[in-house]
C-alpha cells in the first residue's frame, strides 16, 4: 500500500481546514463539508434499501431454483446466488446497466 498517497489525502483535508479560515474560500469549504455530509447520507440509505433488495430477490429466486419448474432453469440466476452478488447486480442495475435479455439467457448449469 502506498502511504504517501493515503497521507496527501489526509493533508488536503487538513488544507480544508485552513482555507475555511479564509473569507473567501471559508463559505466554499462549509458548502463542500455540507455536501459530503449529504453524500454519506444517501449512500447509507441506498446500502439499507439495497441490501432489503437484494436480500429479498436472492430468497425469492432460490426458492424457485429450488421448486424445479422448467421455465425457472431458462433463467440465468447467477447474479444471486448469494448476499454479496445479489447486492452489487442491483447496484450495477441502479446505474443503468440493466436488460432483460441478460436475465433471460440460457444458464450455463441448465
Amino acid at each position: 500500500i502506498d502511504f504517501l498517497g493515503i497521507a496527501a489525502i489526509f493533508i488536503w483535508l487538513r488544507m480544508l481546514n485552513v482555507f475555511g479560515l479564509d473569507q473567501n474560500f471559508g463559505p466554499l469549504v462549509k458548502v463542500i463539508q455540507g455536501m459530503v455530509l449529504n453524500v454519506v447520507v444517501f449512500l447509507v440509505l441506498l446500502t439499507i434499501f439495497l441490501a432489503g433488495f437484494a436480500t429479498s430477490l436472492k430468497c425469492i429466486f432460490k426458492r424457485q431454483a429450488g421448486l424445479n419448474l422448467e421455465a425457472v432453469h431458462k433463467l440465468n440466476l447467477d447474479s444471486y446466488e448469494n448476499q454479496a452478488y445479489s447486492m452489487l447486480s442491483l447496484l450495477d442495475m441502479s446505474l443503468g446497466n440493466f436488460a432483460l435479455v441478460d436475465l433471460f439467457s440460457v444458464s450455463e448449469l441448465a
